[in-house]
């Protein structure tokens, strides 16, 4: 089978059985105001092979500022290119300024894909996940020339 890719839909976040490093997410996608949040601030597509295996997006904070935010199962290496293709290009079409995402600090392989994707670490953000673990705040910024 290939890789497919569709739209975000509410019922994808019940399908994805979520990679390890982010079964801790279950009960924040469970709740139905973040969930219809994250729909409504995002642009964000799901990635399909014998059912939902990686869910990413981008939510606007502000007109030139985008939170990247992605959800991964344990979809195996050949998905994954294709995944991290289809991301770069969602990435890289993005208008925005200015494109963040957070890191889990002890996700070392999430923090080898932010750098793979274009994303340069800015720093230490203590106590940040809602269970109090360290993150990494990484940043994509797309400089004007003039």
């Amino acid at each position: 089978m290939t890789v497919s890719f569709v739209p975000l839909e509410s019922w994808h976040f019940d399908a994805i059985e979520l990679q390890d490093a982010q079964r801790d997410l279950r009960p924040m996608l469970n709740l139905a105001d973040y969930r219809r949040d994250l729909l409504r601030r995002s642009v964000a597509f799901t990635a399909i092979d014998d059912g939902v295996i990686a869910i990413a997006g981008l939510a606007t904070a502000w007109p030139g500022r985008d939170v990247a935010w992605s959800l991964l199962s344990n979809c195996g290496s050949f998905r994954f290119l294709a995944i991290h293709r289809a991301v770069q290009v969602f990435l890289d079409d993005r208008p925005t300024r200015r494109i963040e995402m957070t890191v889990d600090v002890s996700h070392d392989s999430a923090r080898r894909w932010a750098r793979l994707l274009g994303f340069q670490e800015e720093g230490l953000m203590q106590a940040y996940t809602p269970d109090g673990r360290d993150a990494i705040l990484y940043a994509r910024v797309r400089h004007e020339r003039g």
